[in-house]
């Protein structure tokens, strides 16, 4: 399926001196961060704790209660609020709502790290890695030894979990197998409304049995979450993600996304963006939209046969579009771009790699994985606000690459055949 030209001995020595120090230090610092920040987390346990104790589910999606609930609950500051998420979030760590806050992410932390450790496992089986190849090295090093690893940690989010689905997704999407891929994408929906791109890739491809047990998955989730939490709580969610689309509050995030990287040139905003080149937000909401349809287009609409090389190339280039046009993507969604990273690298050949095309395959991989410094908002203006992306430009490139590499398969060799 894929290459795996086997990396230089000094290469995969490299990786294990460096890689395995990476994952004890990334992890020490997270959980010694962890003893007293709680962080994102505190949401998650807050909208748990209320479900739990029959409180007010609709006020989850009022901002200031919530942060109250937040500062009762946990004794935290809020740094999540809930309405970009469907009320089906809350559920998730119910399981460790009876444990104080900081034990229950410390909890969740090393069950993110197991859920880890089996990705990375069956990863090594499902993209058939070749022993002594460096490749079983370099795909723990992306998935454990970078920054969205950390922050994942850190804050106590939910994209270790994220990943895992997408690995569930990626299995029953090679195997055929209609039911894992339907249930896998189903989850991440209702989760997160994540992965519905991965919709248009299936209507293209003429897979209806995964669109059909995806869809009917969601339909009964959502029905029994209405039976949960009631049909007031998910009016109050759909009416705060209209306002805040109308007050375009993904615009000001200043995150690495599509969506905060346009409104961080057209949309006005007295502490982030005092100076922006224009204060245009239809302007920002359209170039979004516009920038979606293009890269769908150019991502799905091939339409001749593809190699399983290709396919593969072309399932991941849509997870890399999932991630940065979420409309609130930060440093811990790009863990799950791990995996087209790999994806990317496993298919070359090495030996006809030149000198730059190294160097900028390095740079792409640091950009998305590494550490950048953060840009105070008042560091830029105007046409510099677009600096402060980088993680965005890896991450593009990134899909560029992939989307290139079928599109124009003769102009890279035998990399796809």
């Amino acid at each position: 399926m894929l290459l795996y030209k086997p990396l230089p001995h000094r290469v995969t020595r490299l990786l294990l001196v460096l890689g395995i120090p990476a994952f004890v230090l990334i992890t020490y610092v997270s959980f010694q961060y962890s003893r007293n920040r709680l962080s994102d987390y505190a949401g998650y346990y807050t909208a748990s704790k209320i479900v739990t104790t029959s409180d007010s589910c609709s006020r989850m999606y009022d901002d200031e209660w919530f942060k109250g609930k937040i500062r009762n609950i946990t004794t935290s500051e809020p740094s999540l609020v809930l309405y970009v998420n469907p009320p089906t979030v809350s559920l998730v760590m119910i399981p460790l709502v009876g444990f104080d806050p900081f034990t229950a992410k410390m909890l969740w932390n090393v069950i993110s790290i197991l859920l880890l450790a089996v990705v990375w496992i069956r990863l090594i089986t499902s993209f058939g890695i070749p022993s002594r190849s460096g490749y079983k090295e370099l795909l723990f090093v992306f998935l454990a030894c970078s920054v969205p690893f950390l922050r994942n940690l850190q804050r106590g989010q939910m994209y270790i979990l994220m990943l895992f689905f997408v690995f569930l997704l990626w299995l029953g999407y090679s195997r055929g197998n209609h039911w894992l891929t339907g249930l896998s994408l189903a989850s991440m929906i209702l989760l997160k409304y994540f992965g519905w791109m991965f919709l248009l890739l299936f209507a293209v491809e003429k897979r209806w049995k995964d669109i059909g047990i995806a869809m009917i998955t969601v339909a009964m989730g959502a029905a029994m979450s209405i039976s949960v939490f009631g049909t007031e709580t998910f009016v109050h969610h759909f009416y705060r993600l209209v306002d805040a689309f109308h007050n375009s509050d993904f615009s000001h995030s200043g995150l690495p996304c599509v969506a905060a990287f346009f409104g961080s040139l057209f949309v006005f905003h007295p502490a982030w963006n005092p100076n922006a080149v224009a204060d245009v937000p239809w302007l920002a909401s359209l170039l979004t939209l516009l920038s979606l349809i293009t890269a769908c287009i150019l991502t799905i609409s091939l339409k001749k046969t593809l190699s399983r090389a290709a396919t593969t190339h072309r399932f991941f280039a849509v997870l890399v579009l999932s991630v940065i046009f979420t409309p609130l993507a930060a440093d811990h969604h790009y863990i799950l771009l791990s995996l087209p990273l790999f994806v990317l690298l496993s298919s070359l050949d090495w030996q006809q790699i030149k000198l730059w095309q190294v160097i900028g395959i390095i740079v792409v991989i640091y950009l998305i994985m590494g550490w950048l410094p953060s840009l105070s908002p008042y560091a830029v203006h105007g046409w510099k606000k677009f600096i402060p992306f980088l993680r965005l430009y890896g991450a593009i490139t990134l899909w560029f690459m992939l989307v290139y590499s079928y599109w124009m398969p003769k102009r890279i060799g035998d990399t796809i055949n």
